[in-house]
Formats: C-alpha cells, structure tokens, sequence
C-alpha cells in the first residue's frame, strides 16, 4: 500500500517527439536532447535510455552530477554537460568522460591538469557569449581563449557554442547569430579544423533560427510543449501525467474555513474532498487559488491554501465523489484536459518551472 499520488510518464511520446525533431532538423546526430533537470522532471535515466533506443547519439545535462548520475547508470554515449563546471569537478569529468563546455581559464586548467594526470584527453566545447550576459568568453578574447588550448595537449576543442537570450526578438536573435559565426569562424582558424557548432534550442529550432549542420539542443519540446511558440510543421504530445485520489470527503456547515488563514469559506452545497499532494510534490502554491483538477472528466476548483502535504477541492456539484476517486492535477480525464501551459499560466510562471518542481517524492510509473 502506498499513497496514490504518482506522475505517469508516457515514454513513448518522448520517442515520438524527439523522432519529429529529427524530422526537422534533417539529421539525428545533429540533435542533441537535453535531459538536465531530470528530464524535466520526468526521470532524466529512463528518459535517457528511451531517446538512446530512438536513436540519440549525445545528449546533454546541465550539471556535471547529472552527467555522473547517467554515466553510473550505463549510459555511454557522449555526454554535453552545458552548465558552468567547477575545477573541483575536472577529475570526474575527465574519469567518467564527460564532454565539458569551458569558458574560464581556471577550469581549463582544472581539466588540463586532471587529463595529464589521467593520460587522457579532456573534451571541451567553447561557450561564447553573444547577447545574454551570463557564461561565455566575450567575443574580442575568443582568440587568445582558444589559442591557450593549442599549448594543452591533454584538451581537445570538440564544438563552440552560445545561447538565444530571446527568439522572440528577431533582431537581437539575428545579431547573437551574426556574433556567433564570426567567433566559430575565427576558433576554427586558431583550432585549423572544422567545430561543432550549437546555439538553438526549442525557441531557436522553431523560430529558425538554425544553420544547416549545426546541432540542436532541444529541451521543454521533447516532452511536448513549445512555450506558446507556433509549431505547425511539427507534431508534439505533452508525455506527463499527474494523478491522485480523494483521501476523503466531508460536509461543513457554511461559512466553515477551509486551510490555512481560513481564506475560502464553505457554500451552500458545499463537499470538501482532501487530496494526499501538496506543495512539498511540488505543486505551486501560486496556482492555489486560480487552479483546477479534474474529477470524473469535470474541472474542479481548488478550495484554500495548500499545505506541503494535503490539498483541498470542492466538489460540491458532483455529489457521487468519494473517497478513493481518481484526480486528475496534469493530464488528461474524460474529454477535458489540463495542460503545463495552463497550469504556468494560471501560477504567472513558466512551463518548466511546473515541469521541473514536481518532486522526486511522487513515483514516477512509465507507460507506453
């Protein structure tokens, strides 16, 4: 027996979605799925090992323990670890062959060091920054920074890359481009070889913001949304859902306070059923209040402030609700459906953030 709190993810969608983004981009290789977060909250191993059968050659993490965390779970295939590493890191990654994207000279050091030491060769990529303000060397240093890698002989510059600060503005988007392709122009000249090169993700790949040969970095579109972007030449299908069941359910006088600080009141007619989630699951107390559920194919409004472990809903107008009954908090009942974008929506956040915070507490059960 356990609580009947779980996350149902769909696997088979994610293949699917990951097999129309390959459809796009032309070319599997070029597509390098992101997984970071744990997979966008749907279990970054599981994830991983499906995208492998569909046919992922690399894949990529944010951090280095999430690189470590797929590695000691068989996974072998390249692995992009696109967060800033630390130093403290270099040995890791050197040990269990992470491909790492450096833009400091003390983790290039780091690396260097923990590579010789292995007589082993580090993989890097160059993050360069065109336009976002956050990790990247600036566009002037890119020759000395790659030049420094010509005297490491235990580091080998792989790919250059960069990061859209908005694809919905057209023109900063295109000048980030134009910035990028004369830093990779001038790396390849101070490397003498041809790099990978990748700055678009979800937003750049559907804005076309791509270049042929480029790789791709897709993330929130492989497990079915585009945050509102348009996308109609391609077919996506969201691959979570988020269940419970009425704990049970009980009548109050009117007027009676439900949750903490009392704010909802009972109405004539009201039934108040208990619900086993709350927001140490992960769901927002910012959605309280705005939100839904769904019970028996009916949308169901929240009644008060959640608590870490319990929710509340009134189902009123549906009488025959009773203990055991199954809710719905993300996906789909009857004909009626509750989507991330709704849901992030309604709290004033975005679809990743209601992805990724659900916890690790609720089991996640794969189907498909």
């Amino acid at each position: 027996m356990c609580r009947p709190t779980e996350l149902i993810v769909h696997i088979d969608r994610i293949s699917q979605n990951f097999r129309e983004v390959c459809r796009i981009v032309g070319d599997p290789y070029l597509v390098v799925p992101v997984v970071k977060s744990n997979a966008y909250g749907h279990g970054s191993v599981e994830v991983s090992k499906e995208l492998i059968k569909a046919g992922a050659q690399h894949l990529a993490v944010s951090l280095t323990k999430e690189g470590l965390e797929l590695r000691r779970a068989g996974i072998d295939i390249p692995i992009v670890v696109l967060g800033g590493s630390f130093p403290g890191e270099a040995r890791e990654i050197v040990g269990r062959e992470l491909t790492c994207v450096v833009s400091t000279y003390s983790m290039a050091e780091a690396l260097e060091e923990a590579a010789a030491a292995a007589r082993s060769v580090a993989i890097i990529h160059i993050k360069v920054e065109t336009g976002l303000g956050r990790l990247g060397v600036l566009p002037e240093d890119v020759i000395p920074f790659v030049d420094s890698f010509n005297k490491k002989p235990f580091i080998a510059v792989e790919g250059i890359c960069s990061t859209f600060s908005s694809v919905a503005d057209k023109e900063l988007s295109e000048k980030q481009l134009h910035i990028f392709e004369e830093a990779a122009d001038e790396a390849e000249r101070v490397c003498q070889r041809p790099l990978l090169r990748h700055i678009a993700h979800t937003g750049g790949l559907l804005c076309g913001l791509n270049r042929p040969r480029w790789l791709v970095r897709p993330g929130i579109m492989l497990y079915g949304y585009t945050r509102g972007l348009p996308y109609d030449r391609i077919d996506l299908n969201p691959c979570l859902s988020w269940k419970t069941e009425v704990f049970k359910v009980q009548a109050y006088p009117v007027g009676h306070p439900i949750g903490y600080g009392g704010r909802y009141k009972t109405k004539e007619g009201s039934r108040i059923a208990l619900l086993p989630v709350g927001f140490s699951d992960g769901l927002l107390r910012s959605y309280m209040g705005k939100g839904e559920v769904l019970v028996f194919g009916q949308r169901v409004p929240f009644a008060g402030r959640s608590s870490m472990d319990w929710t509340t809903i009134d189902v009123g107008s549906i009488p025959e609700v009773q203990s055991g009954d199954e809710v719905v908090l993300l996906g789909e009942q009857g004909k009626e459906s509750i989507t991330a974008d709704e849901m992030a929506d309604r709290a004033g956040t975005n679809i990743d953030e209601i992805l990724i915070s659900i916890g690790k507490r609720v089991p996640r059960k794969y189907a498909g």
